[in-house]
């Protein structure tokens, strides 16, 4: 009891606090190093904001810039017409495959609309109200697609019609479950010496 209380006060100790909440990255936890496959882990280092093997041999790498490309290709990835079908659940993938192209048509039929109004062939009334009825539709296979999406926060992201602000609003942990779900990351030593940012020395697979 008295070894149990005494642990109680050094963990209640305010000196232990006084340097706030330890960072936290994106990658932690969820690249490997190309060299041993063990995981890599954040750490702030003199440098900055660093990436260790967890040997902390084999790789060191600044942040910032391996963070930079992964979120830019799942943005990139994210924002293609085709994400909703790629990213949904495996025994789902033929009715968002239909959902898709549902979508298509009903986008197609809205520009119809547009051409016929601007072309005077259907009036205004007739505009806003078929417009009305294939964008109801449209909403309902949206939310259809995204529901079939591999976790919550992909479907988030593939639902939305801005995936960056999407992206922005999510928490760390889900954006470190996302990039867990759709994308291997393997991160190479950038070489002895190397002063600018290669490419190359980041792996990335899309799951």
């Amino acid at each position: 009891v008295d070894d149990w209380r005494a642990l109680q006060g050094v963990l209640a100790d305010p000196a232990r606090h006084k340097a706030g909440r330890p960072e936290r990255y994106l990658l932690s936890g969820v690249a490997r190093c190309a060299v041993c496959a063990g995981r890599i882990y954040g750490a702030k280092e003199p440098r900055g904001r660093t990436y260790l093997c967890e040997t902390r041999r084999h790789v060191v790498r600044r942040a910032e810039e391996v963070e930079a490309l992964v979120v830019r290709s799942v943005l990139a990835r994210l924002s293609q017409p085709d994400a909703r079908t790629m990213f949904a659940r495996p025994d789902s993938r033929d009715e968002a495959q239909a959902l898709r192209a549902e979508e298509s048509g009903l986008r197609t039929r809205l520009d119809g609309l547009a051409e016929a109004f601007a072309g005077g062939d259907i009036d205004r009334a007739q505009l806003r109200a078929g417009s009305d009825r294939l964008r109801a539709r449209l909403v309902e296979v949206t939310s259809a697609l995204a529901a079939l999406s591999v976790t919550p926060a992909v479907s988030t992201l593939v639902g939305a019609e801005d995936v960056a602000a999407a992206w922005g609003n999510l928490d760390l942990d889900r954006q470190r479950a996302v990039v867990d779900t759709l994308l291997g990351v393997v991160l190479h030593s950038p070489g002895r010496g190397a002063r600018t940012f290669d490419r190359a020395t980041v792996g990335l697979s899309w799951k």
